[in-house]
């Protein structure tokens, strides 16, 4: 019988997370918008000022009943970890095929992660710091 190895058991898992994650983000981000111009439709008919006011706070009260501003920011989180979960499953996956592919891909990688926790930590340090990750 078949059996696989551990380094591809540990490869499918992060790829296959990073995979469910990466979906899970478009899908999220398609209903965001879409409940975003429904929003946008129904806070937006004509009539009496007042009315519409009326519509909008209470569709705004919505919003923030059900924390959609806190489902937008966990959209980009998701997307990051599923990078990283497919980087490292990608350099697992190198190393059982060739090493000194996998410790370039593996250079490169720390780089990369260098330079996003550098980006996490600016505007922690400088306020005025362009740069954020989730």
């Amino acid at each position: 019988p078949f059996k696989p190895t551990a380094s591809a058991i540990r490869v499918n898992i992060m790829w296959f997370l990073s995979l469910a994650l990466s979906l899970t983000c478009a899908l999220s981000a398609t209903l965001m918008q879409q409940w975003s111009r429904q929003y946008m439709e129904l806070s937006g008919h004509r009539g009496a000022p007042h009315k519409r006011a009326r519509v909008r706070a209470y569709l705004f009260k919505g919003i923030e009943r059900f924390r959609m501003a806190r489902a937008v920011e966990t959209i980009p989180l998701l997307l990051h970890i599923s990078v990283f979960l497919f980087f490292i499953g990608l350099v697992d996956f190198l190393l059982s095929i060739n090493k000194a592919v996998a410790w370039v891909f593996f250079g490169y990688v720390a780089l990369f992660t260098t330079v996003y926790a550098i980006m996490t930590l600016l505007p922690n340090m400088f306020l005025n710091c362009p740069y954020r990750t989730p």
